[in-house]
């Protein structure tokens, strides 16, 4: 606004001071998979030039940065949400869009969920067969137990 603008004379003419204006965030890739580094980057219109940038995710602000260019590395899903940035000089500050990063899982992720899936149900499966198997083998002895004491004794009952 109106505020942010100061005027000031030098000898060779009017030099006209603003607050940053157009901060811009631009994002290096258009899909992001998880263990990738991704580049955020921060452009703005200001004299005098731009001394410091914050960031923000989520709404909050990330301390690690100042810098007009955010590096994350190794990006990782929950890593997913709103980003943007702040320019700051000497006359004010101005908040960038807002950029949604969706980070998606990788295939040798995915791979591992599978994998660990599968693991589950073959040992759920293995445990099932063991346990109809024991419990078979256990109504088989318990049968034969039975079996043997309703069995009648060899040889005869009648003493001749």
């Amino acid at each position: 606004g109106p505020k942010d603008v100061k005027l000031n004379r030098k000898p060779s003419g009017l030099v006209l001071e603003d607050g940053p204006r157009n901060v811009h965030l631009t994002l290096d890739k258009k899909a992001v998979t998880e263990g990738m580094d991704l580049y955020l980057r921060c452009d703005s219109d200001a004299y005098p030039s731009v001394a410091t940038y914050k960031w923000y995710w989520k709404g909050e602000e990330i301390f690690m940065e100042n810098s007009k260019i955010l590096i994350l590395r190794k990006i990782k899903v929950e890593h997913s949400g709103e980003y943007f940035c702040r320019a700051f000089n000497i006359i004010s500050n101005k908040e960038s869009q807002l950029i949604t990063i969706s980070v998606s899982l990788s295939r040798a992720t995915v791979m591992k969920h599978i994998l660990i899936g599968l693991g589950v149900v073959l040992a759920f499966i293995i445990l099932l067969g063991l346990l109809l198997y024991g419990l078979k083998k256990w109504k088989k002895a318990i049968r034969s137990d039975i079996d043997s004491t309703q069995r009648p004794a060899r040889g005869s009952f009648f003493v001749r």
